[in-house]
């Protein structure tokens, strides 16, 4: 993931700026990219402790992650809020389980 810059012209020339978070995906033997989020709204310190978090090293622990991320809370004056989604592997592991043990053609 990384943020961008991107200026675009308007109508009259008045040029626009936005500021994007994207990813980079592979389709085929082109590279595309993909948008996330937009970033415009935010203030450029929050901006800035985006980008620091996502400069950090990959091969650090996934609890300094965990510090980068809470720092970035704690800065953005509790307009950014972490939050986790609903857990969708175990869900998928007992329907499986359940298909394989035949459950799910006696219950019907």
């Amino acid at each position: 993931m990384f943020i961008t810059k991107v200026v675009s012209k308007g109508k009259h020339g008045k040029s626009y700026t936005s500021i994007l978070l994207r990813q980079s995906v592979r389709v085929g033997s082109s590279v595309k990219s993909k948008t996330l989020a937009v970033l415009t709204h935010l203030p450029p310190h929050i901006v800035d402790a985006i980008q620091r978090a996502l400069n950090q090293s990959p091969d650090k622990s996934t609890a300094g992650q965990g510090e980068c991320l809470q720092q970035l809370t704690d800065c953005s004056g509790c307009t950014l809020q972490l939050r986790q989604g609903p857990s969708f592997g175990g869900i998928w592991v007992a329907d499986q389980l359940a298909q394989r043990l035949g459950i799910k053609k006696a219950i019907g």
